[in-house]
C-alpha cells in the first residue's frame, strides 16, 4: 500500500502496551529483563535512540538472540536524522 507521497507503508497491528527499557543498562540485565518480559507475554519492547537510554546496542544484540526463541519478528523505529546512516 502507498501513502500520499507514494512511499510504501505497512499496516500492522501493534500491541497497545509495551515493555519499557529505560534505565536497564548492562547487557546481562537487558537479556534477563527482556527474556522475562517476552516469557510473560509482552510483544512490544520499547527502546529509543536517545542518549538518556544509552542501551540501544545491547538491546539490539539481545533481541537478535531472543526473537527466534520466542518466535517473534522485529519492527524498528528510526529517527529521521538517522536514516542517512543506513
Amino acid at each position: 500500500m502507498l501513502d500520499k507521497t507514494g512511499r510504501e507503508y505497512v499496516r500492522a497491528k501493534m500491541p497497545m502496551i509495551g515493555f519499557g527499557t529505560f534505565q536497564v543498562s548492562t547487557e546481562q540485565d537487558i537479556y534477563a529483563t527482556i527474556d522475562a518480559a517476552l516469557s510473560a507475554g509482552y510483544r512490544f519492547i520499547d527502546s529509543a535512540q536517545d542518549p538518556g537510554y544509552n542501551n540501544e546496542h545491547h538491546i539490539g544484540k539481545v533481541l537478535k538472540e531472543l526473537l527466534p526463541k520466542h518466535n517473534l519478528k522485529r519492527l524498528v523505529k528510526i529517527r529521521v536524522v538517522e536514516i542517512s546512516k543506513i
